[in-house]
């Protein structure tokens, strides 16, 4: 199991942050002098400046390289989705899975607490992958599409194929039977799919 960093409490995070389930927006509130305090009588001076700066603005709204919002509370970096899911929810989720695969939604209707096995039946297409279905590959060798599927830790064959859309349909049989989420890979656009089958058929 993947092991995520603790999560500031739900108290603390919604005297910070306030966020829109809607928009699934989060926004910097308005900071105290309390949270400046440095023992030196600048903590007003320090929270003014502050909160002319930031507060009301967007927070935690930086992508990292997987294309989800994170940011920093107190110099510790945090996933944005999984600070919105602990100041609804009051709880750390094991990982978030956003429904419809666009990491940048973080509406709360687009955002479910699952183990990560649950996770991994609702991802993207890898930008690798060149049949436009996940777990189908041509191979050349056998000139033959293989569809497989890996679930329970396992990588099973679901066998080869001459027709494409044969090979296809098994990937979505074994989906069903191993219930992964109906958005998991989601398919390319139809007129990509049949640029590629043409470019197979060709080099039959």
């Amino acid at each position: 199991m993947i092991v995520s960093k603790q999560l500031p409490d739900q108290a603390t995070l919604k005297i910070l942050l306030d966020y829109d389930p809607l928009t699934g927006v989060l926004r910097w509130k308005a900071r105290a002098a309390s949270f400046f305090e440095d023992g030196k009588g600048y903590g007003d001076r320090v929270a003014a400046a502050w909160n002319t700066k930031f507060a009301g603005k967007p927070a935690l709204n930086t992508l990292n390289g997987e294309g989800r919002f994170r940011g920093r509370i107190f110099r510790t970096e945090y996933m944005a989705h999984r600070i919105i899911w602990k100041i609804v929810y009051g709880t750390d989720p094991e990982q978030i899975d956003h429904e419809d695969g666009d990491g940048t939604n973080n509406r709360l209707k687009n955002l479910r607490s699952v183990s990560h096995s649950e996770n991994q039946r609702n991802m993207k297409r890898s930008a690798r992958n060149s049949s436009g279905v996940i777990g189908v590959c041509w191979v050349s060798r056998d000139r033959r599409w293989l569809a497989s599927i890996r679930a329970d830790g396992r990588n099973l064959s679901l066998g080869f194929f001459q027709d494409f859309a044969d090979a296809v349909a098994a990937r979505l049989e074994a989906e069903k039977v191993h219930g992964f989420h109906k958005n998991h890979g989601r398919p390319a656009k139809a007129c990509q799919t049949l640029k590629l089958l043409e470019a197979r058929r060709a080099a039959a």
